[in-house]
């Protein structure tokens, strides 16, 4: 694949503030990826260039884009970056799990703290042991 370079303008996630522009760059057999946004102005992981990588077709702002981003992701996927893409993914979705297992934890634990809140407003019982 030959040098070339697109800069494509993300969505943001926040409707309040404008889209970003993510430059992707390929050089010697080699991507280049940065984003305007705060944490790409830093180098920093960014939704916006992953969501560019993982060819996510809604954070494009102009759709047509899309073959351009097309042609990013064909080249990402003949490349290393592809393993560490699902690998995020894999750690996502276990993220998830233990967020929904927390859920549930904390919707059973509500009622043993209500009855608790309720005994020390109206008295805890002694109990014989």
């Amino acid at each position: 694949m030959d040098e070339f370079q697109i800069n494509f303008i993300a969505k943001n996630d926040n409707k309040s503030t404008s889209p970003h522009t993510v430059e992707v760059l390929i050089k010697n057999r080699q991507m280049f990826i940065h984003c305007d946004c705060p944490a790409g102005k830093f180098g920093k992981f960014c939704m916006h260039k992953i969501r560019l990588l993982q060819d996510d077709h809604q954070v494009l702002y102009d759709q047509s884009q899309r073959n351009e981003l097309n042609r990013i992701s064909n080249w990402i996927h003949n490349s290393d970056f592809l393993d560490l893409i699902f690998e995020r993914s894999s750690f996502k979705k276990e993220l998830r799990e233990a967020e929904d297992r927390l859920e549930a934890i904390k919707r059973n634990m509500k009622p043993v703290e209500d009855k608790m809140a309720q005994a020390m407003k109206i008295g805890i019982n002694a109990v014989n042991r």
